[in-house]
């Protein structure tokens, strides 16, 4: 009976394997919108699961301690927990109003994350065609060098280089098709799509100028509406609550009622550091943003210099009066010129995305 199992098991082992490779999984490649990717990035967040479960959790305690509340004090009860509840009462209200600012930053955040992996993969298919460009660039110079060495035009040394520089280019192809997989990969694991599909990315990231007004409303704007500042300003109404309602009559105080009156002044403190500090942040977003912005216009010229300069070559080129290497390297030129539109771009639109929830940004 043994060798009968033995033998069934080896046969079942060796089918499997024989039709595994059927089994594999084919890339899929649907058209994907950005909203369509942000959309799936939120519904497929584990840490948005888990933020939405702090929020259930902290309402459980919240409601809980509320239960337990006889009488809201108004100033120190000797001899009586009705202050030591309340205070618990409103610090479990900020854990519960807290989690869903947090879900919100969070939503935020992974939203964000989304934008700049959807613009990596958009970024790292123009580096694989620009690669493309200066390998076919670099063939063609190492061909031309072969042929001048054999008629005693180039000499050992041209043509060492010639193929040297012919090798890198390949390399550098090859890590950039890499790179390319690892930002499919990246963007794919947001949205729910396995690693190797390849899903066919139809938005392209357009430069929108920020337009500010008032740059101090601006920054006040994103200040008010940060979690972190909210929480740190809750943090002093509940000290101060706690100072006020702390008993000196208690024989089960643990701390001094100095101690306490002092959480309230380093609360403040917090609270005017974390202000300033986001302040400091938003700014600095708009002042990259605005730096971004005449970059693009700097090679936005570089860009129509250089598709002149192509079109000039190809004429050029059709009649006979240049080679093509120089119609290559015009080539590539416009190339590098795109890639370096594309970059300024996607830096823009994240910056342009901090400026206005810089807590997105922070919590990448």
């Amino acid at each position: 009976m043994t060798k009968c199992l033995r033998l069934l098991l080896i046969t079942v082992i060796v089918f499997a394997v024989s039709i595994s490779p059927t089994w594999a999984k084919e890339p899929v490649t649907p058209e994907l919108t950005l909203q369509t990717a942000i959309d799936n990035a939120i519904a497929n967040a584990y840490r948005l699961q888990v933020a939405q479960y702090e929020i259930d959790r902290s309402k459980e305690v919240r409601d809980f301690i509320n239960d337990k509340v006889l009488f809201i004090p108004a100033e120190p009860t000797p001899n009586s927990n009705a202050a030591r509840t309340f205070t618990n009462l409103v610090q479990a209200d900020l854990a519960w109003q807290s989690s869903m600012r947090d879900y919100t930053a969070t939503e935020d955040s992974v939203a964000m994350s989304t934008i700049k992996a959807y613009n990596e993969v958009l970024q790292a298919q123009e580096n694989v065609r620009l690669a493309q460009l200066n390998l076919e660039n670099k063939e063609w110079v190492n061909k031309m060098s072969i042929i001048s060495r054999q008629i005693g035009m180039v000499d050992n040394l041209g043509s060492v280089s010639a193929q040297s520089d012919y090798m890198t280019a390949k390399n550098q192809l090859s890590a950039t098709n890499k790179a390319l997989d690892d930002a499919y990969q990246k963007l794919n694991n947001l949205i729910g799509l396995w690693p190797q599909d390849r899903p066919v990315l139809v938005d392209h990231p357009q430069l929108s100028p920020l337009e500010v007004d008032n740059l101090e409303s601006s920054v006040n704007r994103a200040v008010s509406r940060s979690p972190a500042v909210w929480m740190a300003e809750q943090n002093i109404t509940f000290n101060r609550l706690n100072r006020s309602l702390y008993d000196v009559t208690d024989p089960f105080n643990t701390v001094p009622y100095e101690a306490v009156d002092i959480e309230v002044d380093k609360a403040r403190v917090t609270a005017n550091d974390i202000k300033n500090q986001t302040r400091l942040a938003v700014r600095s977003f708009y002042y990259t943003a605005e730096q971004l912005e005449k970059q693009y216009s700097s090679v936005q010229e570089k860009l129509r210099v250089a598709e002149e300069n192509l079109r000039v070559v190809k004429i050029k080129n059709d009649v006979g009066m240049t080679t093509k290497t120089d119609l290559l390297n015009a080539e590539f030129a416009v190339e590098q010129a795109k890639n370096e539109l594309l970059n300024i771009i996607c830096q823009h639109q994240l910056m342009a995305i901090a400026f206005e929830k810089p807590w997105a940004y922070a919590m990448q």
